[in-house]
């Protein structure tokens, strides 16, 4: 398992190539058995930092890798509630592809909440969609 480098907060370097879109870098890792699904400190996921910063192949790279798409960190936010509350149409998209739970409401919001309060009105019609 690949953990070079990581922080005190558990950040490794798949998740910092995934939250910047780095989708060659994040394949290269993945191909040494870079863990996909590590957790930081907070319990973020390298899916949850590239759906949270509107990442989509990144994204799409580690769905199809079989990344945990309905785990959740701390607060109880999934990768959808990330990707939600961002705005990144296309990453919803691929993660309710991917059976992402459109109803995940572990934390204080769910994916619809999220995108709602951010008044994400595309996000939402897909979500309302979905339900």
């Amino acid at each position: 398992m690949l953990w070079l480098w990581g922080t005190q907060e558990g950040i490794t370097l798949v998740h910092t190539a995934a939250a910047n879109g780095h989708e060659k870098v994040v394949q290269c890792l993945m191909e040494r058995d870079a863990d996909i699904n590590a957790r930081s400190f907070y319990q973020w996921t390298p899916l949850m930092q590239a759906s949270a910063y509107g990442q989509i192949s990144v994204a799409t790279l580690l769905v199809e890798s079989d990344a945990e798409v309905d785990t959740t960190n701390v607060m109880g936010a999934s990768a959808l509630v990330c990707a939600a509350r961002g705005g990144h149409t296309s990453v919803v998209h691929s993660l309710l592809v991917a059976g992402a739970s459109v109803n995940n409401d572990g934390g204080t919001v769910n994916p619809l909440m999220s995108a709602a309060i951010a008044g994400h009105e595309t996000v939402c019609r897909l979500l309302i969609d979905k339900k």
